[in-house]
C-alpha cells in the first residue's frame, strides 16, 4: 500500500513541471520508509534455528565464481524487435552460479551474517546452484526485520529476496587415493580421475595416467555398486562423475540449446610434481631425475584452459577440450627466450623450460604440440589455443544466415579475451625457470571458437601495433546495435560489436597494478563461419570472412565511471519496457581504494556519455540531504528536492503533507 501511494504521488507531480527526459532506470525513492537497499538472500527459518537439520538454502558467500542465464531467449538478429520482444516475454530465465572461492575473511563490519554462512571452512568450489526468476520481472521482495545484523544492531530496512535456489550439484572431486585394484591406496591425481573422457583418452594411450584405454569401456551396471568386483575398472566407473575441478577466476558461457561451457580458471587439484622440479643430484653435467614410480603427488593450485560442457543445467559434465599445461607460441617467444645475446642471430636461442621440453607430440599434455622454436633443434610443448589463465572475459555471438529457401543457418561463436596467465622470468642454464606458479602477466590476446575444440587467434599477444592493454578481471559483451550514421535521419547501420570494459593490468616488471575505465570495440561479421555444404567442420575456420576486424578501436579511454576491475556488465536488448532501445549496464567492482556498488547505463552511441543510475556509497556525491542516499548524482529527480515531500505513517498514509 505504501509503495502504491508513493508512486502515484510522484506521478501526479510530472504534469506540473518541465523536466529532462527521465528514463526508467533513474527512478529513485524520495520519501517514506527506505526500501532501496541491498537485497539479502532468502534463508528459511529452520536454517537459523538449527542448520544441521536443514538443507543449505543457497550458495555461500564467495568471489571468483561465474554466473550465466539459461532460457533467456537472447535476441536474434534475423527477427524484428517486436518478435524478439515476444520471445523475451515468454522466456523463463534461470540463473546458474558456478564455482568460486568462499574462503573470505570474517569481517563483521563489511559482511552481514546472512552472507557469512558457511565460510568458516572456505575453499575453492565446483558446486552449481540454480535460481529461478519470473518471466516478466524480478522475483518478489519483502522487507525483513529478522536475523540480519548491521554492525552491532538489527537492521529492519534490508530487503529480502524470495527467490529460491537449489543445488544442481554440490560438486565432485577425485578421491585422494585409488580405491581398489593394483594401485589400491596409492595417491590419485586429477588427470588420472578424468582420463576416460573422450576428448583426452586417445592422447593418453599406454601412459602412466591411462595404461590401457580399454578400461574406459562402459562398465557393467553392477560396477557402480562395487568397483572392486571382477571386470570393473575404476576409471571407467568414474567417467560419469567427472567434472571440472574446484576453481576460481573461471569463465562461463551459454550457447545454443542452453549448453553451458566452463572455460579455464585457477583450480585446486591433486597432481604429480613436475620432473623438472625433482632433482636428485648432479653427476658431472648430467641431471639426475627422480624415479616416476615414487609418489610425488600433492594438492596444488594450477592455471587451466580446459573446457567442459553441460546440457542439463550443470548436473553432469563432459570434457570438451583438455587444454594444455604449456603456454601458447607468442607468449613463449616473447617471455621465455634465452640467449647469451638476443640481438646476435648467430647465437643459439633456447625457448621454454625444462618441464616443456619434448621429442614428439605424445610427450605433451592435452592438445599441446611438440615444436621447434627459436633456432635450435630442441623442441618444446606449445599450446595451439590460449594459454592457461584466470579472470579472462568471455562473450558469445549468435551468427546467422538466411538461405534462399528461407531457412536459417545459425552458429554461436565464443570469444575469449585477455586474462591473467603465468610466465617464467628467470633462466637456469639455457632454460627458463623460476617459481612453480611463475609470475602473473595480464594478456591482451583474443581467441574465437564455434565448438570449444578448435580455436582461432584473432588478436596476437603483445602486438606493437595495438594500444589495447593486457588486462584481467574485465568484462566483455557482444551487442547487436543500431547506430545512426546521421542522427538527423532515420538511416541505421546494423552491426555486431564486441565491447570490452575496464579491468586491471599486471606485469612482472611493473611494481603496481593499474586499474582501467576504458571501453573498446571490435566489429564482428554476422555470417556463420560454416554454411553447409560449402564447408566442413575441418575447414570452417579457414574462412577468413568470418574473422572479426583486426582493428581494435577505443570508444573512450576514460569513461564516466571510475577505474575498476571485477565489475559486471549486462546487455539489455530492445523491448517494450525500454522503448526498443539498446543499453548496457555496468555495476560494482573494486579498485585500489574501494569496493564499488554503483550502477551505470550507456545507450551504445559512441558520442553519448554513460549515465549514473545509482551511486556507490564510496563515491563523492554531496550529502547535504537525506534524499541523496537514494538519488543518482545525474538523476533529473534531484529537481524534486526543492519540494517538501510527504512521509508515510505506520499505516502507510501520507502525513505532514504541505501543498506548495
Amino acid at each position: 500500500m505504501a509503495s502504491s501511494i508513493r508512486c502515484h504521488y510522484l506521478a501526479l507531480l510530472f504534469p506540473c513541471f518541465t523536466l529532462l527526459m527521465i528514463e526508467g532506470a533513474n527512478w529513485a525513492q524520495l520519501a517514506g520508509e527506505r526500501a532501496q537497499n541491498t537485497a539479502t538472500p532468502y534463508v528459511p527459518d529452520q536454517w537459523h534455528r538449527d542448520p544441521s537439520t536443514s538443507v543449505r538454502p543457497m550458495w555461500s558467500a564467495r568471489w571468483g565464481h561465474a554466473v550465466v542465464v539459461l532460457n533467456q531467449s537472447s535476441p536474434r538478429s534475423y527477427l524484428t524487435e517486436e518478435e524478439n520482444s515476444a520471445r523475451l516475454i515468454d522466456a523463463n530465465p534461470v540463473l546458474v552460479l558456478l564455482g568460486g572461492d568462499d574462503g573470505l575473511p570474517r569481517d563483521t563490519l563489511n559482511v552481514t551474517y546472512a552472507s557469512e554462512m558457511g565460510i568458516g571452512s572456505g575453499k575453492l568450489r565446483n558446486d552449481v546452484w540454480v535460481g529461478q526468476l519470473t518471466s516478466r520481472s524480478q522475483s518478489p521482495w519483502l522487507v525483513d526485520d529478522r536475523y540480519f545484523v548491521d554492525g552491532a544492531t538489527y537492521n529492519p530496512e534490508l530487503i529480502r529476496s524470495k527467490m529460491r535456489w537449489h543445488e544442481a550439484t554440490p560438486g565432485r572431486i577425485a578421491p585422494a587415493t585409488w580405491t581398489s585394484g593394483p594401485k589400491f591406496s596409492d595417491p590419485l591425481t586429477y588427470d588420472e580421475w578424468i582420463a576416460c573422457q573422450d576428448s583426452i583418452k586417445d592422447r593418453l594411450d599406454y601412459t602412466a595416467v591411462l595404461p590401457d584405454p580399454s578400461v574406459c569401456d562402459d562398465p557393467p551396471p553392477f560396477c557402480y555398486d562395487d568397483m572392486s568386483a571382477n571386470g570393473c575398472h575404476e576409471q571407467g566407473v568414474w567417467k560419469k562423475d567427472n567434472m571440472w575441478s574446484p576453481r576460481r577466476g573461471l569463465a562461463a558461457a551459454v550457447v545454443a540449446n542452453d549448453k553451458i561451457f566452463i572455460i579455464g580458471g585457477q583450480a585446486r587439484e591433486y597432481a604429480r610434481i613436475e620432473d623438472s622440479r625433482l632433482v636428485g643430484g648432479l653427476d658431472g653435467q648430467n641431471r639426475i631425475e627422480t624415479v616416476r614410480e615414487h609418489s610425488t603427488i600433492r594438492e596444488d593450485l594450477v592455471l587451466k584452459n580446459d573446457i567442459w560442457s553441460s546440457g542439463d543445467g550443470g548436473v553432469t559434465w563432459e570434457l570438451v577440450n583438455p587444454g594444455c599445461k604449456d603456454p601458447q607460441e607468442d607468449v613463449l617467444m616473447q617471455t621465455e627466450v634465452w640467449s647469451r645475446d638476443i640481438s646476435d642471430t648467430s647465437l643459439p636461442k633456447h625457448v621454454g623450460s625444462i618441464g616443456s621440453k619434448c621429442y614428439e607430440t605424445s610427450d605433451c599434455y592435452g592438445i599441446a604440440e611438440c615444436k621447434a622454436l627459436g633456432n635450435t633443434p630442441e623442441k618444446v610443448c606449445v599450446c595451439p589455443m590460449f594459454s592457461p589463465r584466470m579472470h579472462h572475459a568471455v562473450a558469445v555471438q549468435h551468427r546467422f544466415s538466411v538461405q534462399d529457401d528461407g531457412s536459417v543457418v545459425s552458429e554461436d561463436v565464443i570469444y575469449v579475451i585477455g586474462g591473467f596467465t603465468s610466465v617464467k622470468q628467470s633462466f637456469c642454464a639455457n632454460r627458463s625457470c623460476g617459481p612453480a606458479d611463475g609470475y602473473r602477466l595480464a594478456m591482451d590476446d583474443a581467441w574465437m571458437s564455434s565448438d570449444g575444440i578448435t580455436w582461432t587467434q584473432i588478436k596476437p599477444a603483445f602486438s606493437k601495433n595495438s594500444s589495447f592493454r593486457g588486462r584481467g578481471s574485465h568484462t566483455a559483451l557482444v551487442v547487436h546495435s543500431y547506430t545512426n550514421s546521421n542522427r538527423n535521419t532515420t538511416e541505421v547501420e546494423e552491426k555486431d560489436r564486441l565491447l570490452i570494459f575496464g579491468g586491471e593490468t599486471s606485469h612482472p616488471q611493473e611494481l603496481s597494478t593499474t586499474y582501467l575505465n576504458d571501453v573498446w570495440q571490435v566489429d564482428l561479421p554476422k555470417n556463420p563461419c560454416c554454411i553447409p555444404p560449402k564447408c566442413t567442420d575441418n575447414s570452417k575456420m579457414q574462412n577468413k570472412k568470418c574473422l572479426p576486424s583486426s582493428d581494435w578501436n577505443v570508444v573512450t579511454p576514460d569513461a564516466e565511471w571510475s577505474i575498476r576491475s571485477g565489475h559486471t556488465s549486462v546487455y539489455e536488448p530492445p523491448s517494450p519496457s525500454n522503448s526498443f532501445r539498446h543499453r548496457v549496464h555496468l555495476s560494482g567492482g573494486k579498485n585500489a581504494a574501494n569496493v564499488l556498488s554503483d550502477v551505470w547505463t550507456w545507450d551504445l552511441a559512441d558520442d553519448h556519455a554513460w549515465q549514473c543510475d545509482f551511486p556507490s556509497h564510496t563515491s563523492s556525491e554531496k550529502a547535504t540531504s537525506a534524499h541523496n542516499a537514494f538519488l543518482s548524482t545525474d538523476s533529473p529527480l534531484v529537481d524534486f528536492e526543492i519540494f517538501q515531500l510527504p512521509t508515510l505513517d505506520n499505516d502507510g498514509i501520507l502525513s505532514n503533507f504541505t501543498n506548495h
